[in-house]
């Protein structure tokens, strides 16, 4: 399935895709910082032998021309990240999210920054739209990594879903003053929805996605008692449209 594993195009295709494939580029720096979140897993299970074969392939790439240098440590890092399956939780996780053929014709993989982890979608005219995921580097080989991907690869096919009505506008609210607490609810509401159909599919721990709608009623100020009506209303697809009237009035979900 993997056409071979490169820090800036990895690349990744379904078997037997028509479509042409989805390209995967991997940050250097993620790249890196993973391959030294893995070796730090390695030494605190008490295994060396790793992180030792590491260190001796490092050193002996600081003798070069400081522009060779970086493209050999991007290199060392794209092995080890191979030796240790880094990549295959994504590669996994992009086959089943089952994105219309051609919708999206790249995933950016980056840091998480400041703004957190998520994946957000870009689209450009006359082409697949690109996918930018950011991810904490010490997500890469942990059993944290699946459920995280279903989560955030569910925001997209959403996105690109006709039905659910999504048309590139982001704002939110009817001013500055509101934008800021209606976004959050939508955002809410949103993960809430997510987590609900996930977890009816088996795909998810219900108690997460029970947990996930207790939050969504308490951030739209409503009461516990309205969390079965708001639950019913979550199991279900919602529309860009109706996410959006109930983030701007609560009082929609009871």
């Amino acid at each position: 399935m993997s056409e071979g594993l490169d820090p800036r195009a990895a690349r990744w295709r379904r078997d037997g895709a028509a479509a042409p494939a989805l390209v995967v580029r991997w940050e250097p720096d993620l790249m890196a910082r993973a391959v030294s979140d893995e070796l730090a897993r390695h030494v605190a299970r008490g295994s060396f032998v790793d992180e030792q074969r590491y260190r001796r392939a490092a050193d002996l790439l600081y003798g070069l021309p400081p522009e060779q240098r970086e493209a050999e440590f991007q290199a060392l890092d794209v092995r080890m990240a191979r030796e240790f399956g880094l990549h295959t939780g994504l590669e996994d996780a992009l086959e089943q999210a089952g994105w219309p053929a051609g919708a999206v014709a790249e995933v950016v993989v980056t840091p998480a920054t400041g703004r957190g982890e998520g994946a957000d979608l870009r689209p450009r005219a006359g082409a697949g739209a690109v996918v930018l995921l950011a991810l904490e580097p010490a997500r890469l080989g942990t059993r944290a990594l699946a459920p995280f991907l279903r989560h955030e690869l569910m925001h997209i096919s959403d996105l690109l879903d006709p039905e659910f009505g999504y048309d590139g506008d982001r704002r939110l609210g009817d001013g500055v003053g509101t934008e800021v607490r209606v976004r959050e609810r939508y955002h809410a509401l949103w993960c809430a929805s997510i987590d609900a159909r996930l977890a009816t599919a088996g795909r998810a721990d219900p108690a997460l996605a029970e947990a996930s709608a207790s939050r969504a009623v308490r951030t739209l100020g409503l009461e516990p008692g309205d969390l079965p009506a708001a639950q019913s209303w979550l199991a279900e697809r919602p529309t860009h449209s109706r996410l959006r009237a109930c983030a701007e009035s609560p009082g929609l979900l009871r």
